[in-house]
């Protein structure tokens, strides 16, 4: 959530931080199919495309259960 409300004030390298530190810690305790999870990897593809990374963000649904984002 406060991923997000850096996105919406233009801070996306913070969100974009923010939102991969969140990433493995939902996968770990919700699940990949999870909504948090889901909803999560759907912010930070927002933030990827709003830097100009479309391959980064295509890259999303495609990252291991694991959680490698930003490595």
């Amino acid at each position: 959530l406060y991923g997000d409300c850096l996105f919406r004030l233009g801070q996306y390298r913070e969100a974009q931080r923010m939102q991969e530190a969140a990433l493995p810690t939902l996968i770990a305790t919700f699940g990949p199919s999870h909504d948090r999870t889901r909803i999560t990897r759907e912010r930070l593809k927002k933030v990827y495309l709003a830097e100009g990374d479309a391959a980064r963000a295509a890259a999303i649904d495609t990252e291991p259960a694991a959680g490698t984002l930003g490595k």
